[in-house]
């Protein structure tokens, strides 16, 4: 694209701010409430999910806008977003909980109780010296 088709392409006032087509319709600093009841701000969401800030679009007289398909895709993005951030939370909490119930059976920990080879062999409990120096399980 030559310099030219550029400076006609910015200088449009309906210009979308992320895909450059000709089809802008909603304004990147304006509130929005979404189908779902959800406050959106795309120039807030694209700086939350990408890092992005768009230069200069409050110092210049240039488009603010965005089109419908980049709103969508924005909106997926966010919520792809949302979903992954959610399910590491989730997992983090798991991890917390079995670390916090490991430490209080440790604590609560009886004596090693001895067990039969043949026990132990129908468990399959390694006794071969190298994991264990003999046959024994924790009674929790």
């Amino acid at each position: 694209m030559d310099i030219q088709n550029i400076n006609d392409l910015v200088s449009q006032p309906d210009v979308c701010r992320c895909c450059l087509s000709a089809n802008g319709k909603w304004d990147l600093t304006t509130s929005y409430i979404s189908e779902s009841g959800t406050k959106e701000i795309y120039s807030e969401m694209l700086q939350e999910c990408y890092g992005i800030t768009l230069s200069h679009i409050k110092d210049w007289a240039t488009s603010h806008m965005v089109c419908s398909l980049c709103v969508g895709q924005l909106r997926d993005a966010c919520s792809f977003r949302n979903q992954v951030l959610s399910a590491s939370n989730c997992f983090a909490e798991y991890y917390n909980k079995a670390k916090e119930s490991l430490i209080k059976s440790e604590d609560n920990i009886d004596l090693l109780q001895p067990v039969s080879e043949s026990f132990a062999e129908e468990l399959l409990i390694p006794n071969d010296g190298k994991l264990m120096n003999s046959t024994y399980l924790y009674i929790i």
